[in-house]
């Protein structure tokens, strides 16, 4: 018969060394363990709160628009090797954007509420209703509908006191922002309609339809009238027509173009099942010489991995994330425009060096038929590491 522990050895286990601790969170590769280890004891939760845990970039996918009491949301990396469902009845029925601080923002249509969504310990924070934008655009909410928001864009965790949110709205595609606690959203003014927006070296940037890139002034030193200006001309490198995308690349400023066609889709029978989707055909990517402010034609990533879509664009070292593949831009589809039709069917992975195309199917499996397909709220990259 197994004698049991002695009493002095069974109360030790809040006393681990801190770097035992360490090493046993470093081999935990379940999110949901992760959570539970710091929440064990007040030591283990000291000994842990620097510690950040590594997991893969997951996709989210669309929620199930047919059965209105499935709460469930379908997180899975891009090799689909790894999926994980969570119970999220918190952002049912609205829009959703991601990005690289594990936080969602979300907007929602009925109530026009903006918030900030931990998916994994369910925290949330407030953001100025979408009635708070104040003036400036020729349509109101209730004629775009839940397209009135393009995208929201976090420049840190809002868990941080230096946390802004810059918003894409309207049909002129505004720009606006606001930081968590904020009563309304402060308008930037701006000459043409905006695309993208990023935090670079803590200053705002963004890209308008034009390809101009535009630095956002008085926005973090309390200036009444904030705008965007030019800071560069656009990339004669890129495609004009493209859809543009800015990013903080590993120390560089780039700007990406993304180059659709649009295609018949045909259904397993090989009938036209809808005579028009967007898919990306290629990227094109160039760095700018922050003192010159010359555009320069890259044609590799390098060790990282850039992702973009309907989220904050962000990249990230690809070896630091399980799964994650080097020297690619990984995707998703962000033209509220033609969500109806199509929304979530041009998702996938781009080889940089190869220019080949990774098309992630528009459905998982018979348990997520739903998968990425959406007419609300398609697929979405998302960092979950803690």
């Amino acid at each position: 018969m197994t004698s049991p522990l002695p009493q002095d050895v069974s109360s030790d286990w809040a006393d681990i060394p801190s770097d035992i601790l360490r090493y046993i969170a470093g081999k935990i590769l379940s999110i949901q363990d992760s959570i539970r280890i710091t929440s064990v004891c007040r030591s283990w939760r000291s000994s842990l709160q620097d510690y950040k845990t590594k997991f893969p970039i997951y996709l989210m996918l669309a929620e199930d628009e047919q059965d209105k009491n499935n709460n469930m949301r379908c997180f899975c990396t891009a090799s689909e090797d790894n999926a994980m469902e969570f119970e999220l009845s918190a952002i049912k029925g609205k829009r959703c954007w991601g990005g690289p601080f594990v936080w969602l923002a979300t907007y929602s249509n009925l109530d026009h509420e903006i918030q900030l969504f931990n998916p994994l310990t369910r925290a949330c924070f407030s953001l100025p209703s979408q009635q708070n934008f104040g003036t400036g655009h020729s349509k109101s909410s209730e004629v775009l509908g839940i397209d009135f928001i393009h995208k929201l864009y976090l420049s840190s965790s809002p868990s941080l006191s230096d946390c802004v949110v810059m918003a894409i709205y309207a049909d002129r595609s505004c720009l606006a922002f606001a930081k968590p606690g904020d009563q309304s959203w402060t308008p930037i003014d701006f000459t043409s309609s905006i695309w993208d927006v990023t935090c670079f070296n803590g200053t705002f940037f963004a890209v308008n339809s034009l390809g101009q890139l535009l630095k956002c002034e008085g926005i973090l030193d309390g200036i009444t009238c904030p705008k965007a200006v030019q800071f560069a001309e656009p990339p004669p490198q890129l495609y004009s027509a493209a859809r543009k995308y800015i990013v903080d690349l590993d120390g560089y400023l780039c700007m990406i173009a993304r180059i659709v066609g649009d295609y018949e889709y045909l259904d397993e029978n090989g009938k036209v099942e809808i005579e028009t989707v967007f898919l990306t055909e290629e990227f094109q990517i160039v760095k700018l010489d922050m003192e010159t402010k010359e555009w320069e034609r890259i044609v590799s990533l390098g060790d990282r991995s850039v992702f973009l879509g309907n989220c904050c664009t962000f990249s990230v070292l690809a070896s630091d994330y399980n799964g994650c593949t080097p020297n690619s831009i990984h995707f998703t589809h962000d033209e509220p425009s033609v969500y109806f039709y199509s929304g979530g069917m041009d998702t996938g992975i781009y080889n940089c060096e190869t220019k080949q195309f990774l098309r992630l199917p528009d459905r998982l499996d018979d348990e997520h038929e739903h998968g990425f397909r959406s007419k609300l709220s398609p697929p979405l990259w998302i960092n979950l590491s803690i």
